[in-house]
């Protein structure tokens, strides 16, 4: 998995200053070890030592060593850069960290997981690096669905999940003809797009009911 995926939902913030100290940590030393070449050739110049292919091997040595950490320092300077907006995004004035939290805490009924069945739900979790199905990898499964024109007609046995959905904003009713049908919000739809941003979630889009 790449370094975006599972990574802890967590405070943007501590995110961002983990990176940078980290990166900062790195370069004192790469500093520390140009010093010690720099010492190395002085010491090898005070010994009068004439061959030249030592101070070219340390020299190529140094110029590598800068190169690499110059290159290293940038992508985590951007990574940081993406992470920060990533998680500090507000929907429904939740974070991104928060909506999970509160959707994943949310586990499902035996007669839930049986309408989805037991095996999907199990293999989604794991692809989310989750413990449990909850509520989050329901909303996934009928994100298709749920952004239909018409929406999705209310089935008594996800009506619960669905409220759920409704109450953090991601979903909406509407009665038509006497018949409910939820549809995702722009909220939900931010949140959909982030998730997949975030999570990497390429291998759980066949779990996605049209």
């Amino acid at each position: 998995m790449n370094r975006l995926r599972k990574l802890p939902l967590q405070n943007p913030f501590r995110v961002a200053l983990r990176i940078y100290t980290r990166r900062l940590l790195s370069l004192v030393v790469v500093i520390l070890i140009n010093l010690l070449f720099l010492t190395m050739l002085f010491l090898l110049s005070q010994f009068s030592i004439k061959s030249t292919s030592i101070y070219i091997v340390l020299i190529v040595l140094l110029f590598v060593a800068f190169v690499y950490e110059t290159w290293s320092s940038l992508r985590q300077w951007q990574t940081a850069e993406i992470l920060t907006p990533l998680f500090s995004t507000k929907y429904s004035g939740l974070t991104f960290a928060e909506m999970y939290d509160i959707l994943n805490k949310r586990n499902l009924s035996q007669e839930e997981v049986s309408f989805f069945d037991q095996n999907t739900l199990n293999e989604l979790t794991k692809i989310f690096g989750d413990k449990e199905p909850s509520v989050l990898h329901v909303f996934w499964i009928l994100s298709g669905r749920l952004q239909n024109p018409r929406g999705m007609v209310e089935n008594y046995k996800v009506s619960r999940v669905l409220q759920i959905l409704s109450e953090t904003g991601l979903v909406q009713s509407q009665k038509i003809s006497g018949t409910n049908y939820f549809q995702i919000t722009e909220e939900g739809r931010k949140y959909l797009l982030s998730l997949k941003a975030e999570r990497k979630l390429e291998e759980a889009e066949k779990y996605i009911i049209p």
